[in-house]
């Protein structure tokens, strides 16, 4: 067969196949792995895309073609793939290209860590395979739609920090069911939250309108984690939601993974923990990297809605606060004493508890200046007290009030919970 037959013929290898390269995200490597893997198995399929072989390599030093070797995480319903070499065979609108996804890990000593790099290589085998980075586009675009953690709520695990791969240390969770019209709010702080969901509910993608940022602001038992909590349950199957606290969160990492799942809703616990100050390398390295996030220097997409709480105002950097890196600052009150039995008879339908909470009890946590999350946990003590005991006695209330408040007060100013993180 001449060059010229060659050239005719369908389906045949050709001289100077066209050949795409490109770097892949540790997170969209692991959901094209994915959704190839499902389309070979005939769990998904896609009008253009055929996979007809999927073969792996363990490593470098042992080039034995296998099955790929893949864990299935139970959370996640991800597969992740443990060869460092993965080959597949694709038909794409009729066409045969080949796939190589290649990784490597790269030790820094001057960070101590080790990075992952992954890359893939296509190459088109007949001569209409013209059109690698076409193909590429249409993985990720059907890798990301399928993937099973999309529309999630999602969490990082912190006894994985150790791992490299963000969706490793990822698992899919769940949030109490409370509404914004269970928590005890001004209306027009109520009226903010509303609009925080519409504009979720709502999202276009490629609009220029910007994602609302909400930081949270208030002292412990406030109820911020509530307000949250709603949030996800109002917003629940129509956003990834996105969990996250703590001092040794990779943001640049975490912001990546939100790109890709557009949109996305980003909750950052403690963020005061995150960006606090500018003392020490690691946390000006922290700050800067989050500033930069924010005004959008390494991000691309405008998708990312983000609500962060703190305790206090002041222990965030004044650069990380400012207008303009936040849609709004609300700051989340204690409830007011009108509001203490509307809430004892929102966790209870117990007479005889709801009847403990006199005019005296009443004015007594109004004196104290009582939280919520505290009258909330002398609630749950006294029932589980009741199913012991059969009853509940005067005695038993004063006793158990006495011994909650002065646990969480007794070290602390007579006014407030200065540190106990209880009921966020």
């Amino acid at each position: 067969m001449n060059l010229l037959e060659l050239n005719k013929s369908p389906k045949v290898r050709i001289p100077n196949p066209v050949h795409h390269t490109d770097d892949l995200r540790s997170e969209i490597n692991t959901f094209i792995k994915n959704y190839l893997f499902n389309l070979y198995h005939g769990r998904f399929s896609h009008p253009e895309i055929v996979v007809t072989k999927m073969m792996g390599c363990i490593n470098y030093f042992h080039p034995l073609l296998k099955p790929p070797y893949v864990f299935y995480n139970d959370s996640t319903k991800i597969l992740r793939f443990d060869d460092l070499l993965l080959f597949t065979s694709v038909d794409y609108h009729g066409e045969s290209y080949e796939i190589v996804f290649k990784t490597v890990f790269i030790e820094n000593p001057r960070i101590a860590r080790v990075t992952e790099k992954n890359q893939i290589f296509i190459t088109g085998f007949t001569d209409g395979a013209l059109y690698p980075e076409e193909l590429l586009t249409a993985l990720k675009t059907g890798a990301v739609k399928t993937s099973n953690i999309r529309n999630k709520i999602l969490s990082l695990d912190p006894l994985k920090n150790n791992e490299i791969d963000l969706l490793t240390k990822l698992e899919v969770v769940d949030v109490s069911p409370v509404s914004l019209s269970d928590i005890f709010l001004p209306e027009n702080k109520v009226r903010e939250f509303r609009r925080f969901i519409y504009e979720i509910m709502n999202f276009e993608a490629g609009s220029s309108h910007p994602c609302p940022r909400f930081l949270l602001a208030g002292t412990p038992g406030t109820g911020k984690t509530q307000i949250i909590n709603a949030i996800l349950n109002e917003t629940k199957g129509k956003i990834t939601a996105f969990l996250c606290s703590g001092n040794n969160i990779q943001l640049d990492k975490i912001f990546e993974f939100c790109e890709q799942m557009e949109p996305t809703l980003l909750i950052i616990d403690d963020l005061d923990q995150v960006v606090g100050d500018r003392q020490g390398y690691n946390s000006a390295v922290s700050l800067r990297t989050f500033l930069n996030l924010m005004d959008g220097m390494l991000t691309k997409k405008n998708s990312i809605f983000i609500l962060a709480t703190t305790n206090v105002k002041g222990h965030i950097d004044a650069a990380a606060s400012r207008p303009g890196r936040w849609s709004m600052v609300l700051d989340i009150d204690e409830i007011t004493s009108d509001n203490y039995l509307r809430l004892v008879r929102r966790e209870t339908e117990d007479n005889e508890i709801i009847g403990c909470f006199n005019e005296k009890i009443l004015d007594e946590l109004k004196s104290k200046k009582v939280t919520g999350a505290l009258i909330v946990s002398l609630i749950d003590n006294l029932t589980s007290l009741k199913k012991m005991k059969g009853e509940i006695t005067g005695t038993d209330f004063r006793g158990y009030f006495d011994l909650i408040y002065n646990g969480f007060y007794k070290s602390n100013s007579e006014s407030k919970i200065s540190e106990v993180g209880f009921g966020n």
